[in-house]
């Protein structure tokens, strides 16, 4: 007795039989792993060239189906194919589609300095110093930076003054300086009373870029002027490249959606991540980036060297390869971004996050009240996610697994501390005692019963016992008979 493989039109577009494909595809080899379930699959087409090449082009996205004696097995859909051609490796991939689109963007407020370098002229004094001028001796932009020799303390100049601020909005003032001598204070003032909103002081010899900013929490309307001077004696500075502007500010673009594309492979959504930009080319790249990745697209090689007669398909395509991915119905959770944020119950969470999704459909999740939190400060992809709330367990510390199995169906729940297996003779056993076909296996608990043990282990949990091993990925070889199936240990994973 052996696998099976049916291909089926892909769940947003009804899920129908299509072919039996156990033929087709050579070299079949797939994955189950907790986390995750049904992990992911790879297999080389066997069949002529031209249903190579209709598959390279016709099938992403399609389901597939491994059965054992009308049982299903594993289950999965073709997210990625390599064409290996005479003229090069072609590439079709589920993963560079995107047909929901926004960025995410720091929204920052020009530089309001109109002469922060002092190309224009020199500043007003403050105080009298004993020196200001233009300078072309340092400088980082431009021509000039301003030169300040300071006789006392509390002497130096208005960088600029009378510049209007609002009220819960953050600012930034950065000034790029040379320090010869003396401790130096650049100050961000109201023009009403004089009070600091903002400030910094730096006495360190040499070159160096002075900051400080109004943070979101001030209240203060109005006008401010900025000033650089000495704080309690003399001092020499050159002083440039003066900004003054609104601090950053977390904005996002308008959304923009396929609906046809959505029909036909879900959402996928794609949350660009950019420095500053104005809210208009925000829009404009989320608009472009949708409009590119909407739908699959075959990646070309590098270079084609074109033949000088047309080709026959069989010529082209008699010594070509297609390879084939699988990807479990898990990795369609990482479609869609977490749009639930903040702290509730790990259970809860993970009912919110797994609806609404377009492949798969909730199954088991047992409670556990566990307060977990996800951030809202950057996207993250749901399936990640499900995967960081089951590693944290629960306030038990009791292990949790959770995956995709049979009927798409995402199941959260504990790991019973209970044998699943035992291995004897590199086979795996049920605890009946019977062999358990390769495909049939799953993670769980292996004891390994040929393991010598000289004495009891003291710990009162059985999981402790040294021949007990949680096997948390399983991988089945339908072409390597001899040994076909591998098994991968808790303490061998990464992370």
């Amino acid at each position: 007795m052996t696998v099976s493989i049916g291909l089926l039109t892909p769940i947003p577009r009804g899920n129908a039989f299509v072919a039996d494909v156990t033929r087709d595809f050579g070299g079949w080899r797939r994955s189950i792993a907790d986390p995750g379930g049904f992990k992911a699959g790879t297999a080389q087409h066997t069949g002529s060239s031209r249903d190579r090449l209709d598959f390279f082009f016709n099938r992403l996205g399609y389901d597939v189906q491994e059965f054992s004696a009308g049982k299903l097995t594993w289950q999965g859909l073709v997210t990625e194919m390599t064409l290996t051609t005479a003229y090069g490796v072609w590439r079709r991939s589920l993963f560079s589609l995107f047909n929901w689109t926004k960025v995410i963007y720091a929204s920052i407020g020009d530089n309001v300095l109109t002469n922060g370098g002092g190309e224009s002229g020199v500043w007003l004094g403050y105080n009298a110093p004993t020196t200001l001028e233009q300078s072309t001796a340092w400088h980082t932009q431009g021509t000039y930076s301003i030169h300040i020799v300071a006789g006392a303390a509390s002497r130096g100049a208005w960088i600029q003054q009378g510049i209007t601020i609002l009220a819960l909005t953050p600012y930034d003032m950065r000034l790029s300086v040379k320090i010869i001598s003396g401790r130096w204070l650049l100050s961000v003032v109201r023009s009403d009373n004089g009070e600091s909103l903002a400030e910094t002081e730096l006495a360190d010899v040499g070159e160096a870029v002075m900051q400080c900013s109004i943070n979101d929490s001030s209240e203060y309307a109005g006008t401010i002027h900025i000033r650089i001077e000495t704080v309690d004696a003399t001092g020499e500075i050159y002083a440039d490249a003066g900004v003054f502007q609104r601090g950053p500010i977390r904005a996002e673009s308008n959304i923009i959606e396929n609906p046809v594309s959505q029909s036909e492979w879900g959402r996928i959504e794609a949350i660009l991540l950019r420095a500053a930009m104005t809210v208009e080319a925000a829009n404009s790249e989320a608009l472009s980036y949708n409009r590119a990745h909407a739908f699959p697209r075959t990646e070309l090689p590098d270079s084609i060297e074109v033949a000088a007669r047309e080709a026959l398909l069989d010529e082209t395509q008699q010594d070509s390869t297609l390879d084939i991915t699988v990807a479990g119905y898990f990795a369609t959770l990482n479609f869609r971004y977490c749009h639930v944020t903040g702290t509730a119950d790990a259970s809860a969470h993970v009912t919110s996050l797994a609806t609404p999704a377009d492949y798969v459909d909730s199954g088991q999740i047992s409670l556990n009240t566990l307060p977990y939190q996800i951030e809202d400060r950057a996207p993250m992809p749901v399936g990640d996610e499900l995967i960081r709330i089951a590693q944290a367990g629960d306030v038990s510390g009791n292990q949790w697994s959770i995956g995709v199995w049979e009927g798409r169906l995402l199941h959260y729940r504990p790991v019973p501390r209970e044998l699943n297996y035992s291995m004897r003779g590199g086979v795996i056993l049920n605890l009946a005692g019977g062999k358990v076909d390769p495909w049939n296996v799953k993670p769980g608990w292996i004891r390994l019963d040929e393991a010598p043990i000289r004495a009891p282990f003291a710990s009162d949990d059985v999981t402790d016992d040294p021949r007990w091993q949680y096997a948390i990925e399983v991988e089945y070889d339908s072409g390597n008979p001899e040994r076909p199936l591998r098994i991968t240990r808790a303490g061998d994973a990464e992370g």
